[in-house]
């Protein structure tokens, strides 16, 4: 018959079609699992509880823009803020030094 497709082609496009399923799925598990990380990460974090409220419905409502936002721009934001002589153990005054 004309116009109908070979059995091979038909084949190929049923096994494109699987491939193409799989690597969708992987996508989709990779997506979560950035988004599950960043609101994790926005728990976890210094910031305070109004910050994270945003971080988080940012997260939720965009959940790739917002996950990436937070990896590049959230969490070095409070980075920049962190003072190193802060974590410096305190010596009392008038203690010996060795």
């Amino acid at each position: 018959m004309v116009g109908m497709p070979s059995t091979a082609v038909v084949q190929f496009g049923q096994m494109f079609a699987g491939v193409a399923l799989v690597g969708l799925a992987a996508l989709a598990i990779a997506h979560v699992l950035i988004a599950v990380l960043a609101v994790v990460g926005v728990i976890g974090s210094r910031q305070n509880a109004g910050m994270k409220i945003v971080w988080f419905l940012l997260i939720w409502a965009m959940p790739l823009i917002g996950s990436v936002m937070w990896f590049l721009v959230g969490r070095r934001e409070h980075r920049s803020q962190w003072d190193p002589a802060e974590s410096l153990p305190r010596v009392p005054r008038g203690a010996a030094s060795l």
